[in-house]
This record gives structure tokens, C-alpha cells and sequence, in this order.
């Protein structure tokens, strides 16, 4: 099971998910999956998401029939996610390399925090 469970819902995304998920694969913290939801993309969204997990058994891409909006498509993948934690990003994000090492420390360094 991996650490973390990233997130990432999108509609029509193609512009910018190739950059988003090329940021995800470059984190120095790599015990993580990738689920992408496509909100019913009529663009090439789920082509791109298709294409980067054939390269990353990681990336998983998980597909809303209808269009259903950001919560229903978390809903979503909140429901197949396996991870301890989640960590949340948008289409068009790029997520600076540490990021999520540096999320995981700031929690290990904060015992109020629930984990």
C-alpha cells in the first residue's frame, strides 16, 4: 500500500494535466499512487492520464460518466484510494518537487495534528 494517495479531479484539462502529473512523478517522496478522476472530459484528459500510466503503474485513471463537479469526483477516488494520506491537486498545479516530503515532515513535526 502506498503512503499517499494523490488526488487530482479534472474536466477539459489536456492544456495542462501533462505538466500537473510530470510534477507528481518528479516528488523526491515516491511510496505514492496518483489517482485522476476525468469529469467527463470531451477533450484528450483521459488519453493523457492513460498514456502517463501505461510509463507509471502508479497513475490510475478513474472516469465519471456524467459530469459531477470536484466533490463528486474526490468522492470518487477518496473511495479507491489506498494510501495514509491524501494529498489534493488540481489539473493545472505543478507541485514543486518536495512538496509532499515537506507535507509528511510538517505532520511528523506537529503531534496535535491527527494523522
Amino acid at each position: 500500500m502506498p503512503a499517499v494517495s494523490v488526488i487530482t479531479v479534472v474536466r477539459n484539462g489536456a492544456a495542462h494535466l501533462d505538466a500537473t502529473i510530470e510534477s507528481i512523478q518528479r516528488q523526491t517522496f515516491q511510496d505514492w499512487e496518483y489517482l485522476v478522476v476525468d469529469d467527463a472530459s470531451t477533450d484528450e484528459t483521459p488519453a493523457i492520464v492513460e498514456r502517463r500510466s501505461r510509463t507509471d503503474a502508479r497513475i490510475r485513471l478513474l472516469r465519471l460518466d456524467r459530469q459531477g463537479g470536484p466533490y463528486v469526483g474526490a468522492n470518487v477516488a477518496l473511495g479507491e484510494a489506498r494510501g495514509r494520506y491524501v494529498v489534493r491537486t488540481d489539473g493545472d498545479d505543478i507541485s514543486m518537487p518536495r512538496r509532499i516530503a515537506r507535507q509528511l515532515a510538517f505532520l511528523a513535526e506537529s503531534p496535535k495534528l491527527r494523522a
